[in-house]
C-alpha cells in the first residue's frame, strides 16, 4: 500500500485539488446566479420591450435582455400577463456582464 501511495502521490494530489476546485467553483456559481437577477411584477400595459428597456445598458442590448428574460422565465413569444413576476438581470455596481454569453 505504501508503495502504491508513493508511486501515485502526484496523481492523488491532483485528484484532491481538482475536487476542491470543483466544489469552490460550484459554490461561487450558485451564489453568483442568485445575485445576478431581481424580480419585477408585470403591471397593466407592460411589454417585454418596455421592461427590457429599463435594464438596457452599454453591455447589453434590449434584444439580449428580452432573450435573457424569456429564457429565465420560460416565456414564449413575448407573452407576459399582469401580475406575473419576472426575473430580470440585476442592475448594480457590479453589472452582470454581457448577457449574450448566457444563452
Amino acid at each position: 500500500m505504501k508503495q502504491l501511495c508513493r508511486n501515485h502521490s502526484n496523481t492523488l494530489i491532483l485528484i484532491c485539488l481538482s475536487l476542491v476546485f470543483s466544489i469552490l467553483l460550484t459554490i461561487n456559481f450558485s451564489k453568483e446566479d442568485k445575485d445576478s437577477y431581481q424580480t419585477v411584477k408585470v403591471s397593466s400595459g407592460d411589454t417585454l420591450w418596455d421592461i427590457a428597456g429599463q435594464y438596457e445598458s452599454s453591455a447589453n442590448t434590449r434584444d439580449e435582455i428580452i432573450k435573457w428574460i424569456e429564457k429565465h422565465n420560460q416565456v414564449e413569444g413575448g407573452q407576459i400577463r399582469q401580475g406575473q413576476e419576472l426575473k430580470v438581470p440585476a442592475i448594480n455596481d457590479k453589472q452582470i456582464g454581457n448577457l449574450a454569453g448566457d444563452f
